[in-house]
């Protein structure tokens, strides 16, 4: 009687179904996990134009920016323009100089959107609308998932807001 070298189709279907399962609970696990770590880089950019704005906001005698606005693709268009050409007194030498030295090294994609988050800066003097970050005076920019609603879950976190301060408080979902 010869000895059967090799595996049953038994065992081999056994074998599939286990990596089958292994893939089902990993795969949930790793979307997840590079879910936070968007987040997380997001969440650098925030704290990077939260300094920014900041710094900035200390040179100048005037309010930047002078409304609320969404950090844009067209920003970084507009960054090649020589902020020592342009008028001092309507503050776009500065304007020109945030575009450059801080909008453009962040790699937004064609939508205007960094890992997937949108950024607004908010205005310092007065109390904003309620389209840069709830309308609250003490913010200073401000970032939301532009997708949030499809993807977070109850406790999981979909934006975050720069405070004058120089702290971050992420914004949950509640339901």
């Amino acid at each position: 009687m010869k000895k059967q070298t090799g595996f049953t189709l038994i065992e081999i279907l056994i074998v599939v179904v286990i990596a089958v399962s292994v893939a089902a609970f990993a795969l949930p696990a790793y979307k997840k996990t590079q879910d936070r770590a968007n987040f997380l880089a997001a969440q650098g950019v925030l704290m990077d134009l939260g300094n920014a704005v900041q710094m900035l906001r200390e040179e100048v005698d005037f309010p930047f920016p002078a409304a609320a606005r969404s950090v844009m693709k067209n920003w970084q268009e507009n960054s090649s323009i020589d902020p020592e050409e342009t008028a001092p007194v309507t503050g776009n030498a500065h304007y020109f100089l945030f575009l450059r030295k801080y909008l453009s090294p962040i790699p937004f994609n064609v939508a205007s959107l960094y890992k997937n988050y949108r950024f607004v800066l908010c205005p310092e003097n007065t109390a904003s609308s309620s389209y840069c970050c709830n309308g609250d005076s003490n913010v200073v920019v401000c970032m939301y998932d532009s997708g949030y609603a499809n993807r977070a879950t109850k406790g999981e976190y979909y934006g975050a807001l720069y405070y004058k301060d120089n702290h971050i408080e992420r914004i949950s979902k509640i339901n």
